[in-house]
C-alpha cells in the first residue's frame, strides 16, 4: 500500500513539475555563427506583451534555446530584446509539450518562423486562412457601402442589398471557423481565438430581424460570440482591437449613447473580475487619450469603487490632473512671477475676491485673440462685484507676452512660466490641452464652472 502511495505522490509531483517547467524550443537558423543576441518570449497580459523568459544566443547553444512558458496560456510572441516591431506570434499552452519554433533571425522578426508540434498553432493558422479567404471581398463590400450616396434614387434598396451581402460573407467566415475547431473544445483557439475571429450577423440571433440594418444590430450585438466570463479573453490583443473598432464604428461620441455602450460592456464584464478590471481601465484609457473628460468622469463615478486602477504612469498623471480640475474640485496653487518680477499666488489671490476668473492663453492662439478682448470688455462690469482676473500667459518670450497683454488691455494679475510649452509644469497640473482654458473659482479656489465665455460667463458671474 505504501509502495503505491509513494508512486502516486511521485507521479503527482512529476506532473506538477512538468506543468510549472513547460517550455518551448526556439532554433535560430544561420549559415554563419551567431552570438550575443537575446531572444525573448512574451505573453500578452493587461493590454501589452510582458516578458516570460529570455535567453542569449551563444556559440555553445548554437542558436537552440529553451524558453519557459511557466503556467501562461494565451497569445505569445518570440522576438529580439528591445525590438518594438512585432515578432513571431504564437499561441502558448502549457499542456502542449515539445513545441518548436524554427527559422532565421530575419524570419523571427518578420513573423515567419515555422511552429512545430502544436495543435493550438496549427488551428490558429487555419483560422487565419479561413478569415483571410473572404477578407478582400468583405472589405470591398464595406467600402461600397460607405461610398453610397443618400441622394441616389435607389439608396435604401442598395444599402439593404449590401447589408445582406456583407452578412452572407461574414457567415461564410464563421462556418469554417466552427468546423476547424469542432474536435478541440478545450483549446485556447476554440474558447477564445475562434470567437474573436467570428463576425456577428443577424442570422445567428433569434431577435436579429427586429433590426433594420446590420450596423444597428452591431451596436448591441457586436460582442455576441465572446465569453466575458472567461479571463483568457484578455490574453489576446484582438479583444482590444475589437473594442476600438466598436467605439469607432458602432457606438457614438454623444454622451448618453456612449455611456449606454460603456454600461453594456461593464455589465458583460461583471462576470469575471479580471475582465471587469481590464474593461474599466480600457475605457478609462480610451477617454484619457481622446480628451473625453466626460467619459473619464462617468467611468470613475459609476465603476471606480469596484475596479482596480491600472493605467500607465502618464495616464495616471493625466487622471490626477483631471480630478483636480473638474467642477467642484479645488484647483492646485499657481506660484509664478508677474511682469514686474513679483511672485503671485493663485491660492492667495482668490481669497480677496468673491469670484476669480482663471485663464490660460497664448498670443498666437486664434481663439484667444477672439475671447480675450471680449473678456477685457466684460471686466468693466466687475468693478463693484469683487471679481478678479488671474491669467497665465504661455508665450515663452517676455517681450511678446507683455505686448499681447497691453494689446488686450486686461486688468488683474498676470503670470508666466516663460518656458517652452513642453517644459511647462502648470499645464499638466491643470490638464490644459487647448487654449484658451477658463475656470471660474470661488473664494476658496473651488471650481464653479469651466470654459464659459461671452453671455454664459456673464451669467455665471452675475453676483448680487
Amino acid at each position: 500500500m505504501r509502495h503505491w502511495l509513494f508512486l502516486l505522490s511521485f507521479l503527482f509531483i512529476l506532473l506538477r513539475s512538468q506543468a510549472q517547467n513547460s517550455s518551448i524550443t526556439v532554433q535560430i537558423l544561420s549559415e554563419k555563427p551567431i552570438q550575443g543576441q537575446i531572444i525573448c518570449l512574451r505573453g500578452y497580459m493587461d493590454g501589452h506583451f510582458v516578458t516570460l523568459d529570455s535567453a542569449e544566443v551563444t556559440f555553445e547553444n548554437k542558436g537552440v534555446l529553451s524558453l519557459a512558458t511557466k503556467d501562461y496560456i494565451g497569445t505569445g510572441e518570440i522576438n529580439l530584446l528591445h525590438r518594438t516591431q512585432p515578432g513571431t506570434e504564437l499561441i502558448l499552452n502549457p499542456k502542449e509539450q515539445g513545441v518548436r519554433l524554427v527559422g532565421t533571425m530575419e524570419a523571427m522578426t518578420q513573423g515567419r518562423m515555422e511552429i512545430l508540434n502544436s495543435t493550438e498553432n496549427t488551428l490558429y493558422a487555419q483560422l487565419k486562412i479561413a478569415r483571410n479567404r473572404f477578407e478582400k471581398r468583405l472589405a470591398a463590400l464595406l467600402k461600397a457601402k460607405k461610398e453610397l450616396s443618400p441622394l441616389q434614387q435607389d439608396y435604401f434598396q442598395a444599402y439593404q442589398a449590401l447589408d445582406l451581402s456583407i452578412e452572407a460573407i461574414k457567415d461564410s467566415i464563421n462556418l469554417p471557423c466552427d468546423s476547424i475547431t469542432a474536435q478541440y473544445s478545450e483549446l485556447f483557439v476554440t474558447k477564445i481565438t475562434k470567437n474573436l475571429i467570428k463576425l456577428p450577423t443577424r442570422t445567428h440571433q433569434t431577435e436579429g430581424k427586429k433590426y433594420d440594418t446590420h450596423d444597428a444590430f452591431l451596436h448591441e450585438h457586436f460582442f455576441d460570440f465572446l465569453d466575458f466570463g472567461n479571463p483568457l479573453l484578455i490574453r489576446h490583443y484582438a479583444f482590444s482591437y475589437l473594442l476600438e473598432q466598436y467605439f469607432s464604428q458602432y457606438s457614438s461620441t454623444k454622451e448618453k449613447l456612449l455611456f449606454r455602450s460603456c454600461a453594456m460592456l461593464m455589465q458583460k464584464a461583471a462576470l469575471n473580475d479580471e475582465v471587469k478590471n481590464f474593461m474599466f481601465n480600457f475605457l478609462l484609457d480610451y477617454g484619457l487619450t481622446r480628451n473625453m473628460d466626460y467619459l473619464v468622469e462617468y467611468m470613475q463615478t459609476n465603476f471606480g469603487d469596484e475596479c482596480d486602477l491600472g493605467v500607465g504612469i502618464h495616464q495616471t498623471k493625466t487622471l490626477e490632473a483631471m480630478n483636480h480640475t473638474k467642477i467642484g474640485a479645488t484647483v492646485p496653487d499657481i506660484l509664478l512671477y508677474d511682469l514686474q518680477g513679483q511672485p503671485q499666488s493663485l491660492s492667495q489671490y482668490v481669497k480677496k475676491n468673491k469670484r476669480t476668473v482663471l485663464v490660460f492663453w497664448i498670443g498666437w492662439c486664434v481663439h484667444c485673440q477672439e475671447e480675450l478682448p471680449a473678456l477685457a470688455k466684460l471686466q468693466e462690469t466687475w468693478k463693484k462685484k469683487k471679481i478678479g482676473l488671474f491669467t497665465v500667459g504661455l508665450d515663452e518670450d517676455k517681450a511678446t507676452w507683455k505686448l499681447n497683454l497691453e494689446k488686450y488691455g486686461l486688468k488683474g494679475v498676470h503670470v508666466n512660466e516663460l518656458v517652452p510649452l513642453a517644459a511647462s509644469k502648470v499645464l499638466p497640473a491643470f490638464n490644459i490641452r487647448t487654449t484658451p482654458a477658463l475656470f471660474v473659482l470661488d473664494s476658496e479656489g473651488k471650481i464653479l464652472e469651466k470654459n464659459v465665455y461671452g453671455k454664459n460667463l456673464e451669467k455665471v458671474l452675475n453676483i448680487k
